[in-house]
């Protein structure tokens, strides 16, 4: 009857139980882990154990700026799960979130609780594809056409914007300035260059970071949407007697592979 009872704990309860003098050792490797959002992630522990009396359950913790917080497992919404070894945590998609320093725990009789060295995961997002706009001059102001190139949603704030031209049967050529997000600025200058008509259907907010480029482009950074926009001026229309592409890309970002790019041919 006592052995029927002491299986249930150890379902219920996701701790080891271990009687006697036994001897436990927790190793978790490696010690950092880089993902890249929506990969699937196991994070290894391993117990070094003697004079087991009965199986076992390990618990995990996820520690964030100095707060910690028990993942749940079994998962309601299925996304953490124990590996086949019963100590070991999958993740099947990361999300940003999940960034944090991971510990498998145990308890016993003898020691009370102990848990592993941790495990410090980060995750990556890649930052979007590029999405271009078409600032068309209003009847009242200047005759300057210009184009915004935006992408967002990146971790970490580590992104460059660049653009190129391409006349009609020539070769690519940079133009403007290289656009990079700035992490290190202390001071935030406040533009209202960036309003709802320039950006259709956007609205970036009063608090954009702004340095000046060359002649032909300013960067522009909006740090609560963690949202880069690399302006690029564009000659007058009919000015050039051929098309030319104007291509934006993003490039510099630890989860990319390969750059991300969107073109727009002025002339068409």
């Amino acid at each position: 009857m006592l052995q029927t009872r002491l299986l249930s704990l150890q379902i219920l309860i996701p701790v080891l139980w271990i009687t006697g003098s036994a001897t436990v050792k927790i190793v978790q490797r490696p010690h950092r882990i880089t993902a890249v959002q929506g990969e699937r992630v196991t994070l290894h522990c391993s117990l070094e154990l003697e004079n087991l009396a009965i199986g076992y359950l390990v618990p995990w913790t996820r520690e964030l700026d100095g707060n910690r917080s028990e993942i749940p497992l079994p998962d309601p919404a299925h996304r953490f799960h124990r590996h086949l070894d019963s100590t070991s945590l999958v993740i099947s998609a990361v999300e940003a979130k999940d960034s944090g320093r991971y510990f498998c725990q145990l308890w016993t009789v003898a020691s009370g609780l102990q848990e592993g060295n941790g495990t410090q995961l980060t995750v990556l997002v890649p930052p979007s594809v590029p999405v271009l706009f078409l600032k068309v001059p209003s009847s009242q102001g200047p005759l300057q056409w210009s184009l915004l190139c935006e992408t967002r949603g990146f971790y970490p704030p580590s992104v460059n914007l660049s653009w190129t031209q391409t006349r009609a049967g020539g070769v690519a050529e940079p133009i403007g300035s290289m656009c990079s997000w700035e992490t290190t600025r202390s001071e935030v200058k406040r533009s209202h260059n960036l309003t709802t008509p320039l950006l259709p259907n956007r609205d970036l907010g009063s608090d954009v970071g702004r340095h000046p480029g060359q002649s032909l482009a300013q960067c522009l950074q909006v740090e609560k949407l963690g949202q880069l926009v690399s302006v690029l001026e564009l000659p007058p229309q009919g000015s050039q007697s051929d098309d030319v592409t104007y291509t934006c890309t993003v490039s510099g970002h630890p989860a990319l592979s390969t750059a991300l790019s969107a073109s727009y041919i002025q002339g068409e």
